[in-house]
């Protein structure tokens, strides 16, 4: 039985671990699994990947100092001990060193996944173009998770990459009913009759959440009865729930943290909304289009793909009065919602579905 670790910073609710996190069934019938932090902290979702992953938690110092080159040596000894066939790495940062100790203990297929457009500059931008063409010098395989971060690595780094698009699991994202609907807002206290906006990702200064608040200050006049529910966490929650009480909006927002049942709150929302000045392609948006909502996305890199062609997601200039007519629009004009979540759903099971990318995967693993 092959031996494959997924390499991640602590192990957070964040897109790239909820997607791999689908892959348990799948990993667990021909495939011994391993998800190993290197941050800090383990991260909140450690404990519930370790019910079907063997965890691991092998910090690694974020300075380059003493400590730092005892975690490279500590690396090498993990993957001998444990004799990893292949290493799957989703960091950004630090993932060289991740290569060479992978390379030095053994490891037969290494991995690195490219899961956002990088913009960087000057030197910074020299050095992540050496890292990538020294990583496919030493026979490392590049994933790009979507058209746009595929274009950038070429673009800007010269880098080769394999495109393999995001996925969701189409088993347990799927449409509801309306008698669902109205059951789910009952149960998680959301108001029966409320106009729902949703949107799932970290409090990070990119996901500019802060846009959303703007937004339903600007539309509560307008639209009375908006609800807006706020998935996730991180380091800049407590200032957007400062904002949310400033514009006497904490009756109006729910910030529910991270939460297991994705899906449920997707059921129960009309709208999901994401607001990103950039993404590789978020898989919470392809989960909102598998689940049958339709989508308000800022037209920046990574979103612009699921509005763009046939993709049927609404893209809207990426400011917050341009946003806030939109989803006005769209509350007024519930046929369009309509034709826009139906057309969703055929579109992310025919694009992004986790069956379609187990085979790819299964390609690139050689397995």
């Amino acid at each position: 039985m092959k031996k494959i670790a997924h390499l991640f910073n602590s192990i957070e609710y964040s897109g790239a671990e909820r997607m791999i996190f689908t892959l348990r069934d799948f990993y667990n019938t021909g495939l011994k699994p391993y998800a190993i932090s290197t941050g800090k902290e383990e991260g909140d979702f450690y404990s519930e990947f370790g019910k079907y992953f063997k965890t691991c938690h092998l910090p690694v110092s974020a300075k380059r100092n003493i400590q730092y080159v005892k975690d490279f040596f500590k690396m090498i000894r993990f993957y001998k001990k444990e004799k990893i066939d292949i290493l799957h790495i989703h960091p950004s940062k630090r993932f060289l060193f991740h290569v060479l100790a992978a390379k030095i203990g053994g490891v037969k297929k290494i991995v690195r996944q490219v899961h956002n457009n990088f913009y960087f500059t000057g030197l910074v931008k020299l050095k992540e173009k050496l890292g990538r063409k020294i990583a496919l010098k030493l026979g490392v395989t590049i994933i790009a998770i979507s058209k746009s971060v595929h274009e950038t690595e070429k673009t800007r780094f010269k880098t080769k990459t394999i495109l393999v698009n995001n996925f969701f699991d189409e088993d347990k994202i799927y449409p509801g009913t309306e008698n669902e609907k109205k059951v789910l807002r009952k149960a998680l206290n959301i108001p029966e009759n409320s106009f729902c906006i949703i949107s799932i990702g970290s409090c990070i200064e990119r996901k500019q959440h802060s846009h959303i608040i703007e937004m339903i200050k600007i539309v509560k006049e307008t639209i009375p009865s908006i609800f807006y529910i706020h998935l996730g966490n991180g380091d800049l929650c407590e200032k957007e729930k400062n904002l949310a009480s400033t514009y006497k909006l904490s009756e109006t927002i729910l910030f529910a943290g991270n939460q297991n049942n994705v899906r449920d709150y997707l059921v129960i929302s009309d709208v999901y909304v994401i607001t990103s000045a950039y993404e590789g392609i978020g898989i919470a948006s392809i989960e909102a289009m598998g689940a049958g909502i339709a989508s308000v996305l800022y037209d920046t890199p990574g979103s612009q793909e699921l509005g763009e062609g046939k993709a049927p997601a609404i893209l809207v200039k990426p400011d917050v009065i341009s946003l806030s007519e939109k989803i006005k629009e769209i509350y007024f004009d519930p046929a369009l919602r309509s034709k826009i979540a139906s057309e969703s759903i055929d579109y992310a099971i025919n694009e992004y579905s986790k069956k379609r990318a187990i085979k790819e995967w299964q390609k690139i693993y050689n397995i």
